[in-house]
């Protein structure tokens, strides 16, 4: 009897009970800035990354077909991506636009991705482009004034 008890008044407690959200905004570290500025110049000399294009030879296996051929794989600052691999079985791509992305096989037909493959950054293989998307001034904000963190 007591363990139903419990079961119906839990529930209840927590919809009576509602959280309550902290009104001012997180502000900027301006030590966070200047540690990341510092971080990408060395990279980057004093020209800003806003786009990459990356040419490369490519080996293709899955399961027993393996194939060769050229990649070309582009970025850009605002989280788009596009992979393409010119192999000896036929053209592939992949197209990611923030957290969502599509694939084209050989047979020239989109598809949806999973979203648990889109949880990596399409710009995977170019990190600089992550690093100006996530840690633009707009982006960081000081840890220690997060609710998050209280």
């Amino acid at each position: 009897m007591l363990t139903r008890v419990v079961l119906v008044l839990l529930p209840a407690t927590l919809i009576s009970s509602p959280i309550k959200a902290r009104a001012t905004a997180p502000t900027r570290d301006p030590q966070a800035l200047t540690l990341i500025a510092s971080s990408v110049r060395p990279l980057t000399g004093s020209v800003t990354v806003n786009d990459v294009t990356v040419q490369a030879t490519a080996s293709y296996v899955a399961g027993s077909d393996k194939e060769t051929g050229t990649a070309t794989l582009a970025a850009s600052a605002n989280q788009q991506s596009l992979v393409q691999l010119n192999l000896s079985g036929g053209s592939r791509q992949e197209i990611r636009n923030g957290p969502v992305g599509a694939w084209i096989g050989t047979d020239g037909t989109a598809h949806s991705m999973a979203i648990h493959n889109c949880w990596t950054d399409g710009s995977w293989f170019f990190r600089l482009t992550t690093i100006h998307v996530r840690c633009s001034p707009s982006a960081l904000i000081n840890l220690e004034q997060s609710p998050i963190w209280r």
